[in-house]
Parts: C-alpha cells; sequence; structure tokens
C-alpha cells in the first residue's frame, strides 16, 4: 500500500532572532615601532648624542627614527655631520647606522649637486 506524505500540512520551524550587540567603531591608529637604537661602544658617538640631544632637545630615537618633522631632520642632519666630520665615518657606514639611504647621507654632507648647501660650508660649523 503508498502512502502519500506530500500532501499533509508543513509547519516550517520558528527561526529564533538573535539580537545583534552594537559595533563598536574601529579607529585605525598607526602602530608605533619600537626603534632599534644601536649599541655605542665609542666614546665620540655618545658624546656626539649628548650634544645633539642637547642643541635640538629631541630625543634620541627620534632621530634613529624615520620621522621627517623640522628639528628632527635637523638634529639628524647635525648628527651625520658630526659623524662624517669628527668621528671620520664614510657615508655607507653611517647609513647603516641610522638605516636610511646612502644618497639621503650625501645630501646631508652636501655632497651632491641638489644639496642646498655646500660640503666645504658645513665643515665650518
Amino acid at each position: 500500500m503508498l502512502t502519500i506524505r506530500h500532501h499533509r500540512p508543513y509547519e516550517a520551524p520558528v527561526k529564533k532572532v538573535k539580537k545583534e550587540k552594537p559595533k563598536l567603531k574601529v579607529v585605525a591608529t598607526p602602530k608605533v615601532e619600537e626603534i632599534k637604537r644601536p649599541v655605542l661602544l665609542s666614546e665620540k658617538l655618545i658624546q656626539a648624542e649628548k650634544e645633539v640631544t642637547d642643541k635640538f632637545n629631541v630625543d634620541i630615537r627620534e632621530v634613529y627614527g624615520k620621522s621627517r618633522r623640522r628639528p628632527v631632520v635637523e638634529a639628524r642632519r647635525h648628527f651625520i655631520q658630526i659623524l662624517h666630520h669628527k668621528v671620520g665615518w664614510g657615508s655607507g657606514r653611517i647609513s647603516e647606522m641610522l638605516n636610511i639611504d646612502r644618497t639621503s647621507v650625501l645630501h646631508h654632507l652636501g655632497l651632491r649637486k641638489s644639496s642646498k648647501t655646500a660640503y666645504g660650508a658645513l665643515k665650518d660649523k
């Protein structure tokens, strides 16, 4: 004997409606990268850092960082000049220490055609 089941009334299951919690707005904050400051073993380097921080009133970690604020850039430029003229480092060694491009170091030293100041003018400072 055959039974037809599809003619029975079908009761759909009741869906439970979940109350959605209000979503919090996500505010994008830039990641603060920890700046790796090299360990300095030379007394001249420690004095150079102290001179830059005292003269320009900036944190030495900002000098080693990527900030482009004017006082930080001026402090970094002065630090590069000290390393080149007083300590005797070349542009390659300075760029490795500060983690910047070698041509940027040359620009700060006035050794490029597009530099704003001449190399000889920087030696007198």
